[in-house]
């Protein structure tokens, strides 16, 4: 597991399977403009499909391949970053950074 506190606002941390249902809406509302970066969105048809995604990038993080981080926007779900290296030792530093300067 893993938990970041980026400010008193947002805060990073692992996209657990009951959050499958909050990440199909984000994800099926903004369809059109993730299929552009992420053309496996389309194959996203319900909440457990969803699911099993969320399960393979916790075995990439649990393997060291790789991560899905969930944003958490005044406690309340709304957005996620994935494929973060996880050999670049300040990844959170710099995210952390990126996050704050976009709040």
């Amino acid at each position: 597991m893993f938990y970041c506190k980026v400010n008193e606002l947002i805060e990073l941390r692992q996209i657990d399977t009951p959050h499958g249902e909050e990440l199909f809406k984000l994800l099926d509302a903004n369809r059109d403009y993730l299929r552009i970066w992420h053309p496996w969105v389309d194959t996203l048809h319900s909440a457990a499909d969803v699911a099993r995604v969320i399960n393979v990038w916790q075995q990439q993080y649990a393997s060291h391949r790789g991560v899905a981080a969930g944003i958490w926007f005044k406690g309340q779900f709304c957005g996620m970053i994935s494929h973060l290296n996880l050999d670049w030792p300040n990844r959170w530093v710099a995210l952390s950074y990126w996050l704050d300067a976009a709040h």
